[in-house]
């Protein structure tokens, strides 16, 4: 779904994180939008050992890093990788990711064939 609003001044393009990914390691598109983030993070660790400027400018944001930090994944029957449901998540006491969510989603280039890019 494509939502044009011109009086905004962008274009709403709908998500859907239950697509099928380009890397078969990913079981859906929201599990390999998240691997991408957590590997440019392990990339952002590694610099800072190293004394070598960041690849991500992180907020500080207390809520965002637990957001992050805590949703849990799984390997699914065909050896998968999937980012723990939001349901399951509710039931262990936590709040929707949204903040974590917002982030993955401002590295991903959107097509308006909902495919995601990372560049």
């Amino acid at each position: 779904m494509i939502n044009d609003e011109k009086w905004l001044g962008y274009t709403i393009i709908g998500v859907n994180n239950g697509l099928s990914t380009e890397d078969a390691y990913y079981g859906n598109l929201g599990s390999e939008k998240c691997g991408h983030i957590k590997s440019l993070l392990e990339v952002n660790m590694r610099n800072y050992i190293l004394g070598v400027p960041d690849v991500l400018e992180l907020p500080e944001d207390e809520k965002w890093v637990t957001q992050l930090t805590s949703r849990k994944w799984r390997m699914g029957s065909k050896k998968r990788v999937y980012l723990e449901k939001k349901e399951d998540m509710k039931k262990r006491g936590l709040q929707s990711p949204d903040r974590a969510d917002a982030f993955v989603l401002a590295f991903a280039c959107i097509q308006a064939e909902s495919r995601f890019a990372f560049g």
